[in-house]
Parts: structure tokens; sequence; C-alpha cells
């Protein structure tokens, strides 16, 4: 076999080797979305929230070991209405940032906007992420 067609055969396996390791060691995605306070989510966040569409899945993160608990807030959108409250709307983590996350299977109305924010120590304390914005597709 010639080199030139030596080549074009060597080319294509190990093409498809490199996407097959890329297949097999992808990281999965996290999360449909998050929100962190008070740094972005990426930048070693104290709190975390985040919503899986698929399965109405919220996690609520405490990912500092500061003495403060960490808490998400979630709500639904109904149009010419407003925005309502997803169970009892504020959810705690108190596992500490020892343990896993907070896991809350909701139950949320597909095709409607929901958003949510993530806050250290309590809700009232002014420490919140901005509202982080997502439809429920799931």
């Amino acid at each position: 076999m010639s080199r030139e067609r030596r080549g074009l055969w060597t080319l294509p396996i190990v093409a498809g080797g490199v996407i097959a390791t890329s297949l097999l060691t992808a990281t999965p995605a996290l999360a449909d979305g998050q929100a962190c306070f008070p740094r972005a989510c990426s930048s070693s966040p104290a709190a975390g929230a985040r919503w899986e569409d698929h399965g109405d899945m919220f996690y609520v993160h405490d990912y500092k070991a500061d003495g403060k608990g960490t808490i998400g807030i979630i709500e639904y959108y109904v149009p010419g209405e407003g925005w309502y409250g997803v169970g009892n709307r504020v959810f705690y983590n108190t596992k500490g940032s020892d343990g896993p996350p907070a896991l809350f299977n909701l139950e949320v109305r597909e095709g409607v906007d929901i958003r949510y924010m993530a806050c250290l120590g309590k809700v009232a304390s002014g420490y919140c992420s901005g509202w982080k914005y997502e439809s429920n597709n799931g």
C-alpha cells in the first residue's frame, strides 16, 4: 500500500478515535441553568440554585463553609397574572457545604416560564443572586 493510501486510512481511524474518546470522556452538563451568589458560578460562589427541567428537579447548593445556610427560590409565570411560587417557593439546604446539594422534585407545568435565584443566609438578607429565567420544556 502506498504512503498516500495509508495516510487516507490513518486519518479516519485517528479522527474516529478522537471523537470516540471525546464522547466517552465528555463532562455531563451540570444543569439547564444555574444562579449563584455572590460571584459567577464558575468563580467560587457561596450559594447556588440549579434547575433541570427534565424531571423538574431543583437543587440548592452550599459551596462555602461559612456558617450560613443557602436558599433557593423558584417561581413560575402565568400570562396576564404574574409570578407564583412553585410549591413552598423557598427551599433550604440544611446539609452544609460538606453535604450534597439539597434536591427537590417539583411539579411544574410544561411550557411555562420559570425563574429562580440563590440566596445566602435568610431570604430577607438581600444576599441573593439575580433571577435566572428559563422555560420549563421538560
